[in-house]
């Protein structure tokens, strides 16, 4: 059982689970495909549109049982399996940029060959990507690069107004924005308007944001060196130095304190105590995102270990840990992005974002992370 056979077997659409559960279309994509895991409120989220249990829903996701591993009770306590935290991309440069970009993400998601609609600085009703699928269907693709700029509701009519005013033969629209978190609003906006035209028999509108783009280029290697050349180098000069730690079988983690262990070897090992004190404007350098990326990749391997080995109590500890870290890492980053060299992170123009909320934020969030950190070290 999958993901997607509990979606087919409710004779569900992609677009209709993340509208009914309040996941983006993007990100419930990559659940799918089983490119991201889902966070706790997502996991809850599937399971109340499929009337099981959380508990149920997760041992599906890891591929157990439903009556092995994880009960509802400790899942409840914490239980969550970690998402890798990909580096932020800087934006392109210039519209054509992002469309061609766009191009190679698109020809690969919707499967079809995908060609630029438009020459350079005209557009065509809108539409910047036009995506010809095997079975006859096409989908256009409309890219906005907002940058720093917010888009809007009435940004989204707009569009949408564009590409009826053309009557455009086609079983798909989708917006794509490189603003890169989600944002509700718009997202609910598009949900709706998709509905309405769909009761009145014309194709659905999707809108895709920055973080989906940037999840499938962390992916796509190619494209990373293509476009982020700099970026592309730091990571693979990165990945030379480094020599894992060995994979740790289910034999090798006899008790919690064995995984405590592994634990503690990997926190030193990548600094992440330096990391944690450091000042995100001052302080932070490219190459502590790959040291936490790196990190994270690792945890991740001992994780799966103790989840074969079921030493489920320190695992949840653990995890209750990735979870506040990944909590700070996102605040940090809906701040600091990365510079077009890769070389350091993006330090705003102004001092206006070390506003007294974003500070106490911090601080709240290194102190969740601090006290995970004491329950891990603590003897069981």
């Amino acid at each position: 059982m999958t993901l997607q056979d509990l979606r087919i077997q409710n004779s569900l659409t992609q677009q209709e689970v993340a509208k009914q559960t309040g996941i983006s279309y993007g990100t419930y994509r990559r659940y799918e495909y089983g490119e991201e895991f889902p966070k706790k409120d997502a996991v809850k989220a599937l399971a109340r549109l499929y009337g099981m249990s959380p508990g149920s829903l997760f041992n599906i996701l890891i591929g157990e049982n439903n009556d092995t591993l994880i009960t509802d009770n400790n899942y409840e306590e914490g239980t969550v399996m970690p998402i890798l935290p990909m580096i932020d991309l800087p934006r392109p440069e210039s519209p054509r940029e992002f469309e061609y970009i766009l191009r190679e993400y698109c020809a690969e998601t919707y499967g079809g060959h995908a060609q630029l609609y438009n020459n350079q600085g005209k557009e065509h009703f809108g539409v910047n990507i036009m995506i010809n699928r095997p079975d006859g269907t096409r989908v256009y693709v409309l890219c906005r690069n907002y940058r720093n700029t917010k888009i809007t509701v009435s940004d989204i009519d707009e569009r949408v107004l564009e590409i009826d005013n053309a009557k455009f033969n086609m079983s798909e629209a989708v917006l794509v924005t490189s603003i890169f978190k989600p944002d509700p609003e718009l997202q609910e906006h598009v949900y709706q308007i998709s509905d309405e035209r769909i009761s009145k028999g014309l194709c659905p509108i999707n809108i895709i944001f920055w973080n989906d783009i940037v999840y499938f280029v962390h992916n796509h290697p190619g494209m990373l060196e293509r476009y982020w050349p700099q970026i592309a180098e730091k990571l693979a000069e990165r990945t030379k130095e480094e020599t894992s730690i060995p994979t740790v079988s289910a034999a090798g983690i006899n008790t919690g304190y064995g995984l405590k262990n592994l634990f503690s070897e990997i926190y030193k090992r990548y600094q992440i105590e330096d990391y944690l004190r450091k000042d995100p404007f001052d302080d932070l350098s490219f190459e502590d995102l790959l040291t936490v990326n790196f990190f994270m990749e690792t945890l991740h391997d001992i994780e799966d270990s103790a989840i074969y080995a079921k030493e489920l109590t320190c695992y949840k500890q653990i995890l209750k840990f990735e979870s506040a870290f990944n909590d700070y890492n996102d605040y940090l980053f809906t701040i600091c992005g990365i510079s077009n060299t890769g070389k350091i992170a993006f330090l705003p123009p102004s001092t206006d974002y070390i506003t007294q909320e974003y500070i106490d934020n911090i601080a709240s969030l290194k102190y969740r992370v601090y006290q995970c950190l004491a329950d891990i070290k603590n003897d069981e």
